[in-house]
């Protein structure tokens, strides 16, 4: 069970509480000093110890915390201390928005969860996940290939949860991946209505999935559910900005949003990686009711 330290400032303790709750909900052991501190304890002993200790550190930001002179300010720079020894481009510190406060300059190179905004807490979970998956990686050896022949994939069985993969959350982003593709397809035609009711609400889609049903999400595809995530992030956001300003005309020399050249393209090998796998379960499937 992976022990996250949550650090924040004594004013946000109501907001942070909420949060302490639903990761034990979802099986996680969070700490904070009002819940997990005994009696007796020396808190200024006990909180240094537990936050090196932990597998990620939650930095609660807002105009509280970011303002406030006081031991959350130590915390912060422990946290940021406890960093040397954590391997390049693991997950581990979390900066964790609870308003639109600035984020300090030392937790600007992370990209930070707004728990404020919707979905806030899905993509704070996914960050988790995938953190957990990098830690477990060392451990892990990939399989030989092997061809199955007929004897032994008739043996093949699967579980409730493959399927469970399968029918929540594979077929209906491969079912909308499927869709936004061929409209792209079709896109030269400078159809409004393609982007308008079909890309941008297959991207919605594609990316409300990912949130939604993050704990179906295979650990190997983790990461790239999280690239896809972004892309789509940046994706709707640009539309928005673009749309929102020009409402939905498009000029005869205009192309559609595209986020590629702002640094966010599409990841293809990520979508191609959700793509085997449906395949895998879907063929697996086949062998198992046949």
């Amino acid at each position: 069970m992976a022990k996250i330290f949550l650090c924040h400032a004594s004013e946000d303790k109501p907001q942070v509480e909420e949060v302490y709750r639903r990761l034990r909900n979802e099986g996680y052991h969070p700490w904070m000093d009002k819940m997990d501190l005994l009696p007796g304890q020396q808190w200024r002993q006990e909180i240094p110890k537990v936050l090196k200790t932990s597998d990620f550190i939650l930095v609660f930001l807002s105009r509280n915390s970011v303002a406030k002179r006081s031991y959350v300010q130590r915390e912060f720079k422990l946290a940021l201390d406890t960093l040397e020894e954590i391997p390049a481009g693991a997950i581990h510190t979390i900066p964790v928005r609870l308003d639109d406060c600035d984020v300090p300059e030392p937790f600007r190179e992370f990209h930070w969860c707004d728990f404020f905004e919707e979905g806030g807490f899905e993509r704070l979970l996914l960050a988790i996940r995938v953190g957990l998956s990098q830690l477990q990686q060392p451990e892990q050896h990939a399989p030989q290939e092997q061809s199955v022949g007929p004897s032994v994939a008739s043996k093949l069985q699967v579980s409730p949860h493959e399927r469970q993969i399968f029918s929540e959350l594979l077929s209906p982003m491969i079912l909308q991946l499927n869709r936004t593709s061929e409209a792209f397809r079709r896109w030269v035609s400078k159809n409004l209505y393609l982007e308008s009711k079909i890309i941008r609400e297959g991207n919605l889609a594609i990316r409300d999935l990912l949130l939604a049903k993050a704990s179906l999400i295979p650990s190997d595809l983790i990461q790239d559910a999280q690239k896809l995530i972004t892309h789509y992030d940046r994706w709707l956001e640009e539309y928005d900005r673009i749309r929102g300003e020009r409402g939905t005309e498009i000029r005869e020399d205009e192309a559609f949003v595209f986020v590629g050249p702002l640094g966010y393209p599409f990841p293809v090998e990520s979508e191609r990686r959700f793509r085997e796998r449906f395949e895998q379960l879907r063929k697996k499937l086949e062998v198992d009711s046949s």
